[in-house]
């Protein structure tokens, strides 16, 4: 039989559970906050992505975060930002490592347009056994990945990986979700940026060729009308 004092202790072992529960949930939306921040200021795009991943990695406990992106092709994707990630592996990847829409898990979530997770790679029957020594290389036991999308087309992904098997709580997969509606938001905001600064340097160019070209016109009526007093004093 459970005493009073039993269940006193029971009790306040669940209240401390929730309070640590909340203050990991409000950690994750001031980290979140702390991203968005960056959505206004940034305008170079691997560093803007860069400080997302770093948040959300270290919030998580997470090994790394990769944010991938198409290629031209549409075919292979690269990664474009990261954190906790080997700058060699990063490089790599920008190269004869690119991935395959119907290659890794990255690429299925990038082609199907839903997450792709294992919380156990080794003990994921789904895992490819050519992926094992990479795997123990690497270190990353538990993945999960999902696509970022704009107007309802995939244009790249975002992965987290840990170094050991996890369970994913609702909480962490909701943020994961809000992230890549981050990087989506991010990846269309510097893309306008960019094209108005193409304009507006198209613009710039324009202004000084027509410029130079009405200076140019007033030298010569200054010619035509020198020319005109002379041959009229002749």
């Amino acid at each position: 039989k459970i005493t009073k004092a039993q269940e006193i202790k029971k009790l306040k072992k669940e209240i401390e559970g929730k309070e640590e529960l909340l203050k990991q949930q409000r950690d994750a939306l001031l980290s979140l906050q702390v991203a968005s921040q960056y959505l206004t200021s940034e305008v170079d795009l691997e560093e803007l992505l860069t400080h997302i991943a770093t948040g959300v990695g270290k919030f998580l406990g997470a090994k790394a975060v990769t944010f991938w992106l198409l290629e031209d092709n549409k075919k292979f994707l690269y990664v474009k930002a990261a954190y906790g990630m080997n700058q060699l592996h990063i490089q790599y990847s920008r190269g004869p490592g690119h991935v395959a829409l119907d290659d890794a898990m990255i690429g299925r979530a990038v082609r199907d347009k839903k997450p792709r997770f294992t919380e156990n790679t080794l003990a994921d029957p789904r895992c490819p056994k050519r992926w094992i020594a990479r795997i123990m290389k690497l270190n990353l036991h538990s993945i999960f990945c999902l696509p970022i999308i704009q107007a309802n087309q995939a244009i790249g992904g975002m992965c987290a990986y840990w170094a050991g098997p996890r369970k994913f709580e609702d909480f962490e997969i909701r943020l994961l979700s809000v992230v890549a509606n981050q990087a989506a938001t991010a990846i269309r905001d510097v893309e306008i940026y960019q094209a108005l600064r193409e304009k507006i340097d198209e613009l710039e160019k324009f202004h000084k060729l027509t410029v130079g070209r009405e200076l140019k016109m007033a030298e010569l009526k200054k010619e035509i009308k020198k020319f005109g007093e002379k041959a009229a004093e002749g």
